[in-house]
């Protein structure tokens, strides 16, 4: 009533409809989304990522008759949206399909992988360890998760060919095309 105009107040209906974005190009990036959420207006969202892992140097060589201790995939954190504080299951597969430098690969790409998953982490709770910085005996380090994996796979890395599998990435990626790391679909957490 005080704003001059003489309006009334009125009730009106309004269409809301989702529209898909087209998938965008998803190679050659070196940040993956990982988490669920499940948000009141978008749904549930469950987010993983693939990735390839390459030799630091060439002819690697483990020793005669290497003996695995442990086998961990650590992921540097970067960035966070959500709150975090409810628990989900991570699950780290092995892929079984060849990825390519010289391809295009779009978000809505699927790749086949290996069963059963290689490591998991079931009830993971990120919390303050976005921020943290881990203390190891080498130092501190920056924050990052550490998924165990299964010692069969990392000892068949150990009990790779020195002269063929080892001897540069062309022979590695033939052996060990790469990881798919995603949240587990049994639980639903609130972050990515």
């Amino acid at each position: 009533s005080d704003d001059n105009l003489n309006l009334a107040k009125d009730t009106l209906t309004v269409k809301v409809f989702s529209e898909f974005e087209e998938p965008l190009k998803s190679n050659g990036v070196s940040v993956g989304l990982l988490g669920s959420i499940d948000d009141p207006n978008f749904g549930k969202t469950f987010a993983g990522f693939y990735a390839q892992c390459q030799l630091v140097s060439n002819n690697v060589y483990f020793g005669s008759n290497p003996v695995l201790d442990s086998a961990f995939l650590m992921l540097k954190y970067n960035g966070s949206y959500g709150k975090f504080d409810q628990p989900v299951d991570i699950n780290v597969f092995e892929l079984s399909q060849d990825l390519s430098s010289s391809a295009t690969y779009k978000t809505n790409d699927a790749f086949s992988v290996k069963i059963p998953a290689i490591g998991s982490i079931t009830g993971y709770t990120l919390g303050t360890k976005i921020t943290d910085s881990i203390s190891t005996a080498l130092g501190k380090i920056t924050p990052h998760m550490r998924i165990p994996l299964n010692s069969s796979f990392g000892q068949s890395i150990l009990n790779a060919d020195t002269n063929t599998t080892l001897k540069d990435n062309t022979g590695f990626l033939n052996f060990f095309k790469g990881f798919y790391v995603t949240a587990g679909s049994s639980t639903t957490g609130n972050g990515l």
